[in-house]
């Protein structure tokens, strides 16, 4: 029996922020006074009530409650604001643990800690919390052994033991999985869809696909713009492990896709409010973001792109309180360049609106994000490509088997959670031919250093595509329209 001034330390888990677990000290005391139970440390409601289906089930399971005495319960660190489905285990424990009334095994008592994060019932049966999974994300938190109880989620495989009621807290039940058992759990891609597609778009889905780059497409309405975004989707390569844990995590059995609609709030796209909440931003971190129409988005939004397209981050702030989630994603964004929908450049199509109001359309994409783009390719002249003859147009999986290949080659570069858009400058000029880049840069010499790097990065998923160790000349060639030509005419069409 565990006595009431045992050193026994009994933490639980609450959310202090949106899928992010952390450790809560449990303690519990009694004083003399009328019956009662005071829970201090800032606990919301359904905390509150949790105390009435704790007492149901100590009752339930045989246990005693404190008839003549005031129960204290304490949660650590107090100043927070807290919010948990699985406190219940803990409070339990650490009452039974004032009253003298804790048994435990010596395996659940490993440096004087103990980690409980379970639901009860009325009766006292004991269930695993469904946010369980989210211990994925922060495996530090384990340092301590775990209880909780039965029924955890098939992609929680971290070891710990569990209980099926209070009264079993002496006859415990290991789950020491192995860790790599995770990692053989395999994501489910989406199904294929059957489009076809003119050689040249193929050629750009490739290039996206194995470089995860993020993407532009710019074009007149009707030339597929949206119709290759919404391909991609299942194109991306299959997870590794890091990432495949943290999708396990989420409850997701693919990379998301997020592609909210142009009228969305910028508080829903970024996050906010109190307490602050992530947005679809970070949402679809480790996925695809699509922004259909982005010119028609806020300005706020495209603003605040430019933090995450670089750090992998979004911060954001509200009523002195700052919070950071992750948010790493490929973003593929469309639009049209003039109001009618028709300017393209390099075309002479009928625009019928005036050269004014097309540049103070476009001028809606200011430079900087414009520059966080790897890739701006015009899908207008996919129009023009024949859709009947042999090879005129080929199916989605035509290019899986390149795809593939192309992925076996960066698994040898150890790159299987790194795409080539995450590649530095340093280390794309050791995976390019000398002679090579010593003969690009004298013709790039002008080049801003993103500039420089998003070509090299294009440049990377074209070697790879030709199953080459180097970046050669005719990979650069081939980048050299999507991460320099294409921006440049961009931008003479509204000088």
């Amino acid at each position: 029996m565990t006595s009431p001034n045992s050193p026994l330390k009994i933490y639980s888990l609450f959310q202090a922020q949106p899928r992010q677990l952390q450790r809560v000290l449990v303690e519990a005391s009694l004083s003399p006074g009328l019956p009662a139970v005071h829970i201090m440390g800032l606990p919301d409601q359904a905390i509150r009530e949790s105390i009435l289906r704790v007492k149901s089930a100590l009752r339930a399971q045989g246990y005693k409650w404190p008839r003549t005495q005031q129960l204290l319960i304490n949660l650590r660190p107090a100043f927070v604001r807290k919010k948990s489905t699985g406190l219940d285990l803990a409070l339990a424990l650490a009452i039974l643990k004032a009253t003298g009334q804790l048994k435990l095994p010596p395996e659940l008592q490993i440096g004087g800690e103990l980690l409980a994060y379970g639901e009860l019932s009325l009766t006292g049966d004991c269930s695993a919390p469904a946010d369980l999974n989210l211990l994925a994300l922060q495996p530090e938190i384990l340092s301590t052994p775990l209880l909780t109880g039965q029924g955890a989620p098939p992609s929680f495989t971290f070891p710990h033991f569990w209980v099926e009621s209070l009264s079993q807290l002496k006859h415990l039940k290991a789950s020491k999985a192995e860790e790599d058992s995770l990692h053989s759990q395999k994501l489910t891609p989406p199904p294929l869809p059957d489009l076809h597609f003119p050689l040249e778009a193929l050629e750009l889905l490739k290039v996206l696909a194995t470089g995860e780059h993020h993407c532009l497409l710019a074009g007149a309405m009707g030339s597929g713009k949206t119709t290759l975004a919404e391909a991609l989707w299942p194109l991306l390569r299959p997870p590794g492990p890091v990432i495949q844990g943290e999708l396990s995590a989420l409850g997701l059995d693919w990379r998301p896709l997020a592609s909210p609609h142009h009228s969305t709030t910028p508080l829903a796209l970024i996050g906010g409010g109190s307490p602050i909440f992530p947005g679809v931003i970070a949402q679809a971190h480790q996925g695809l973001l699509i922004l259909d129409e982005f010119l028609e988005f806020h300005p706020r939004i495209q603003e605040a792109l430019r933090e995450p397209l670089e750090t992998g981050q979004i911060c954001i702030s509200r009523r002195g309180e700052s919070q950071s989630f992750p948010s790493r994603f490929m973003l593929l964004a469309t639009t049209n360049l003039c109001p009618c929908g028709q300017l393209t450049p390099g075309q002479n199509l009928a625009c019928s609106y005036s050269l004014q109001r097309c540049r103070s359309y476009f001028q809606r994409l200011s430079g900087p994000i414009l520059d966080r783009f790897d890739i701006l390719a015009f899908s207008s002249h996919w129009l023009r490509a024949p859709k009947h003859g042999e090879n005129s147009h080929l199916p989605l999986s035509h290019i899986l088997e390149e795809l593939d290949l192309a992925r076996q080659i960066q698994d040898q570069r150890g790159q299987q959670e790194r795409p080539n858009s995450r590649l530095e400058l340093s280390e794309l000029r050791e995976l390019t031919d000398p002679l090579t880049y010593s003969e690009l840069l004298p013709e790039v010499g002008g080049l801003s250093q993103r500039r420089l790097r998003a070509l090299l990065r294009v440049a990377r998923s074209g070697a790879d595509l030709d199953q080459s160790p180097l970046i050669l000349g005719p990979h650069i060639e081939k980048a050299l329209p999507w991460t320099l030509h294409n921006f440049t005419q961009l931008r003479q069409l509204f000088a």
